[in-house]
């Protein structure tokens, strides 16, 4: 049976059947197999959980497919030849200890696959048996280095010395992230923080919460490494504390106190200054993504700044927003009016900081 609407196989029960083949049913129960003498079996079925009904059976081929399915100790003493275990929740493969396989076909979340140098009778894993062979030892090492490579950053990392003035202190140029995990960017800003720090030399450290799952999409350029951070906790909408410990990402929670970001009011002026002095003579754009708007924006307020040729740094703090379709078409206008304008068309609402102007989710009033 393939891709039927079959829920219930219980009309199965009792025939005698030595190959049987179930993909893609909607079917949670496989009992009605019990004390068949299949030689083959398929089956492909996001419901099912438990195989246990197979034990003892003949099997010489057997497919599973099944993300709920996670022990095949029903295997041992089988005569299997052929084993395929598709998507699946199964990570312990020993049962397969002593038999007598041929090929076999295994998914990424296996953790004991070296037990499989010991099936002799194996030609066959995923792909050609020395080819396979040849890229898990390459994987293994890469494994390896990720380890130890982790292991001196940690290392590394004991000797910075963190604080909000030291921060500040330290500029990052021009650099993006896309998808980038939390522990991927802090890595990275650690490394970039250390040859920044003119002063010590040793950077900043940076602590993610064990279990934070959470992914940073930001362009910036020339921004104090405060100001990132706090952008970076926005964007992944994480709790951010700054302490001698380090700078720490943490889970979000109404008990932790929320972090206050210091205000330069003197480089608010600045930044309202070019606001209101940057003048646009034409702005057109129709259906642009709203990522393409913001970068033209960015670039053309460099070129028109007089007060000090830097331009505006412009971040977007919502990702998804990126593709956000924006038609303008203004003459004559301020930067700061044709942000309004973005922002209402983007459903945003943008605020000033200390040194660059993020465009934010609109708050609802209470």
């Amino acid at each position: 049976m393939r891709k039927t609407k079959v829920t219930d196989i219980s009309a199965l029960k009792g025939m005698k059947l030595t190959k049987l083949i179930l993909d893609g049913l909607d079917i949670k129960d496989i009992s009605a197999v019990r004390g068949m003498q299949l030689k083959e079996f398929y089956v492909n079925a996001s419901r099912i959980s438990d195989i246990s009904v197979l034990k003892g059976m003949p099997l010489k081929k057997l497919e599973i497919v099944g993300p709920k399915v996670k022990d095949i100790s029903i295997v041992k003493g089988m005569p299997l030849e052929e084993l395929l275990i598709g998507d699946s929740s199964i990570t312990d493969i020993s049962p397969l200890i002593g038999s007598k396989l041929k090929i076999i076909t295994v998914p990424d979340n296996v953790k004991n696959i070296k037990i499989l140098k010991g099936i002799t009778t194996l030609v066959e894993i995923n792909f050609d048996l020395e080819d396979f062979w040849d890229w898990y030892e390459q994987e293994e090492q890469e494994r390896k280095d990720e380890i130890k490579r982790k292991r001196l950053l940690l290392i590394e990392m004991e000797k910075a010395i963190t604080s909000e003035a030291i921060l500040k202190k330290i500029i990052i140029p021009k650099m993006g992230f896309e998808e980038a995990s939390l522990n991927t960017v802090c890595q990275f800003l650690f490394r970039r923080s250390k040859t920044l720090d003119m002063e010590k030399g040793v950077g900043c450290k940076f602590i993610v919460e064990d279990g934070l799952e959470k992914s940073v999409s930001i362009d910036v350029d020339n921004l104090p490494l405060y100001d990132f951070v706090y952008y970076i906790a926005l964007i992944a909408d994480v709790h951010l504390q700054i302490s001698k410990k380090g700078v720490i990402f943490s889970k979000k929670s109404d008990k932790k106190k929320p972090f206050i970001f210091k205000v330069d009011a003197k480089a608010v002026a600045t930044i309202n200054k070019k606001l209101d002095g940057i003048i646009m003579k034409k702005v057109t754009f129709k259906n642009t993504a709203l990522s393409d708007v913001l970068a033209w924006v960015k670039e053309k307020s460099r070129v028109l700044d007089f007060v000090d040729g830097t331009g505006i740094n412009i971040l977007l703090l919502v990702p998804k927003a990126a593709k956000t379709k924006i038609s303008l078409d203004l003459k004559k206008v301020t930067l700061k009016a044709v942000l309004g304008k973005i922002c209402e068309e983007a459903g945003l609402s943008y605020q000033i900081h200390n040194s660059a102007i993020g465009l934010e989710k609109m708050k609802t009033k209470k």
